[in-house]
């Protein structure tokens, strides 16, 4: 996907509120079994890319470009696979913490209509396209793609359960989130993202649609949004979102060579 050329304007709307500018606010491991990622490993996401580190030990830090230093230990534990999210001057963001391959229950999904009914469950969607929706019921679940530009849900998403992760993904649909404290993360999305319930995340997201929150205590931080970012409840956090102007077309060039 060629990137769009982006002209931009701080966003963020709570609803009866006026803005105040143009808008508001794997490979396999060493046993042979495949696995999206590896243990001990960061990947730090940002302005210039995605760059893997070995997670540090003790005190041990990741230097970031904004003189902030990562410790993904403290947060996720010595040998963990963790995210690091920046921002666009390369500050942190967040670090999300990835379950280990004992924790959790493999899934491979198809073309056509999935759902994902087990808690715990990490669908590996790796570096292809899967045509058709996906829903997933379980709580604690992680949806790994290995980028947007090599990860294509070509369907709507929908997460009915607690506290997952989606990152690495391109969904050309909608996305909804009718649970809780969901990350939705290192993405593209061609539709809306709409937030039902209460302290979801969404943060290094280019999104064509608008983002729906209803909900409660959601963080929303620094995101490309084509058209709108509204609140009917209480977001905790909303900034460093940017609006842009797909000037290249590309939402609809791709849209265009989804079935009928």
């Amino acid at each position: 996907m060629r990137k769009t050329r982006l002209r931009t304007a701080h966003l963020c709307l709570l609803a009866g509120v006026l803005p105040a500018v143009l808008a508001g606010c794997g490979d396999d491991d060493d046993d042979g079994t495949v696995f999206p990622y590896r243990p001990n490993e960061t990947v730090v996401i940002g302005p210039a890319g995605d760059v893997t580190e070995r997670t540090p030990d003790g005190d041990a830090c990741i230097d970031l470009p904004s003189g902030d230093c990562a410790r993904p230990q403290r947060d996720c534990g010595n040998g963990a696979r963790a995210d690091v999210l920046l921002d666009g001057e390369g500050g942190l963001i967040d670090t999300i913490c990835l379950p280990g391959e004992v924790e959790i229950g493999l899934v491979y999904v198809e073309d056509g209509k999935a759902v994902v009914p087990d808690n715990g469950a990490v669908v590996i969607l790796g570096r292809q396209d899967l045509l058709g929706d996906l829903v997933v019921e379980g709580n604690e679940s992680v949806i790994y793609g290995e980028s947007p530009a090599e990860t294509v849900l070509d369907g709507d998403l929908e997460l009915r359960g607690n506290e997952s992760i989606v990152r690495g993904v391109t969904v050309t649909g909608d996305v909804a989130f009718d649970g809780n404290s969901a990350q939705l993360y290192h993405c593209v999305v061609f539709g809306d993202v709409v937030l039902k319930g209460n302290e979801n995340f969404i943060s290094n997201c280019t999104i064509f649609g608008s983002i729906h929150g209803s909900g409660n205590e959601d963080r929303v931080i620094h995101n490309y949004v084509q058209r709108t970012i509204e609140f009917s409840g209480a977001p905790a956090e909303c900034r460093d979102n940017l609006l842009f102007e797909d000037a290249d077309g590309i939402r609809s060039s791709m849209t265009q060579k989804r079935p009928t």
